[in-house]
């Protein structure tokens, strides 16, 4: 043999084990919300810290694991509303496919999805006010198909082990930041002890309006409502059954609506979603009115939220209570359901 062809033959022996090494740390290391089992305990932060968007939606595609019961909304419902009890409360299986800033826009390519590849046999889905923000651009990095496309393949590796992940995986665990993500999508929040939890409530309440928040270049709904609309009209022909909620936050946030003068906007959506909801014969609850939870002061509110706007899983729990025991009448101080009269 030439002693070019014998370093050649190093040279692509090197690689496949470099390759090799690579997929070990991926599928047993990281393994992003549950595409497989974690042996080195990083998959949580990696799951956080990554493209929601592409991460969870490429675990779905790719995954051929189907579930009963599918929870869609923003942060708020990721990390607040655990599978587990949804399991605990009717025997079935469920998803967590909460996604950070979640659009209304977004929201309904997931829905289509489910419905040609996942049957479920219930929906449950958060409503936020920033979701129908018609000035927002949906994410092009969602990863929707019948299957993982092998360029979805390709960037879900490269994005997992890369060198950006691993160093934010490596400052948070440092940093002691309690997230962890399990294969069921749920992401339980514990960054902010109960002694913070009023410092960040007054914190994000303080910044809302201001130039980085997503309410500050709010451009109206009546798109987001139109493509929503549409949505359900897919929704009420599947015969699936299908449950609405409006997210809870403490009640101060009507306050800053009013000063940055978005009150009344944020009402008159509220009606026009809520109408839309129950002309296509869904039921929909308010929990975004005062109650034992949002009223209280922020520095007793730690058992009820994280910070502003998310809520926490016990918050949750109450809220899953309260739509799938519906006949049971479960803590009706908290919410009320909405009807057409």
């Amino acid at each position: 043999m030439k002693e070019t062809d014998r370093y050649l033959c190093w040279f692509f022996a090197l690689l496949g084990m470099v390759f090799a090494l690579q997929f070990c740390i991926i599928r047993y290391g990281f393994a992003p919300y549950g595409t497989g089992e974690s042996a080195l305990g990083l998959d949580n932060m990696v799951a956080y810290r990554m493209d929601g968007r592409f991460v969870k939606t490429a675990r779905i595609s790719g995954g051929q694991d189907s579930y009963d019961i599918y929870m869609i909304g923003s942060s708020r419902l990721r990390d607040g509303l655990s599978p587990k009890t949804v399991t605990d409360l009717t025997g079935l299986s469920a998803f967590n496919y909460g996604l950070s800033g979640l659009l209304a826009k977004e929201m309904a390519p997931i829905v289509d999805h489910l419905l040609a590849y996942k049957k479920p046999k219930a929906i449950i889905i958060g409503l936020d006010f920033f979701a129908f923000n018609d000035a927002t651009a949906p994410s092009k990095s969602m990863a929707l198909g019948k299957g993982l496309s092998l360029e979805n393949t390709i960037k879900l590796y490269l994005s997992v082990f890369s060198l950006k992940t691993i160093k934010e995986v490596w400052i948070h665990e440092r940093d002691d930041v309690q997230i962890e993500c399990n294969k069921n999508g749920f992401c339980r929040d514990a960054r902010f002890g109960p002694e913070a939890v009023a410092h960040y409530i007054q914190e994000g309440l303080d910044k809302m309006g201001d130039s980085k928040d997503v309410l500050y270049n709010f451009n109206g709904y009546r798109e987001s409502l139109n493509i929503f609309m549409g949505m359900l009209d897919r929704l009420e022909r599947s015969g699936i059954k299908v449950v609405f909620f409006y997210s809870p936050a403490p009640v101060a946030q009507y306050e800053r609506l009013r000063e940055i003068g978005l009150y009344d906007l944020h009402q008159k959506w509220k009606d026009d979603v809520s109408k839309a909801i129950l002309g296509h014969g869904f039921r929909v609850w308010d929990f975004n009115i005062k109650s034992p939870a949002t009223t209280l002061d922020f520095e007793q509110s730690a058992r009820y939220f994280n910070d502003d706007l998310h809520y926490t899983e016990y918050f949750g729990d109450i809220i899953l209570k309260t739509i799938l025991e519906a006949d049971k009448k479960a803590s009706p101080e908290y919410s009320r359901e909405l009807t057409d009269r």
